[in-house]
């Protein structure tokens, strides 16, 4: 896969081991990414660079500025870029439509997940337009994968 074919996402997650890892396992599976541990940096590279970008992966909780807030700023600039969150707080579908009724979100990943799991619901929600709902779960670490595909 060349440089220009490779898909591009911008991780955003205030724990520099988590975005280490999940930007190694992205990396591994063909894709290039930037990570960031602080939100606000996050959105200023993002501004300057939104045109490199297919998708965008990002915490929910996170000091500074919240996985949502910064979620709407990025759609305000490129409406159709690939929304995944992450969250180690237990939030429905409901809930999240509740607080973002205008944004599309493309999954939500419950912290913990397996990289494996991770990666598979960021390439299935990159690859489809359609909007559908799955839950895995996870036999050892009690974690779930929503994807909103």
């Amino acid at each position: 896969m060349t440089e220009q074919n490779k898909k591009s996402i911008l991780v955003v997650d205030d724990e520099r081991d988590i975005a280490i890892i999940i930007k190694m396992a992205l990396q591994r599976s063909g894709w290039a990414v930037k990570e960031f541990t602080d939100p606000i940096l996050a959105l200023q590279h993002f501004e300057q660079h939104s045109t490199e970008y297919d998708s965008i992966l990002s915490d929910i909780r996170m000091p500074g500025m919240n996985g949502f807030d910064l979620v709407r700023k990025v759609k305000a600039i490129k409406p159709d870029v690939k929304i995944f969150l992450m969250t180690s707080l237990e939030i429905s579908r409901s809930e999240l439509k509740r607080v973002l009724p205008s944004v599309k979100i493309d999954g939500l990943i419950e912290k913990p997940a397996p990289m494996r799991m991770l990666v598979s619901l960021i390439e299935k929600g990159t690859a489809t337009k359609k909007r559908s709902y799955h839950s895995f779960e996870v036999d050892d670490d009690d974690a779930a994968c929503l994807d909103f595909a």
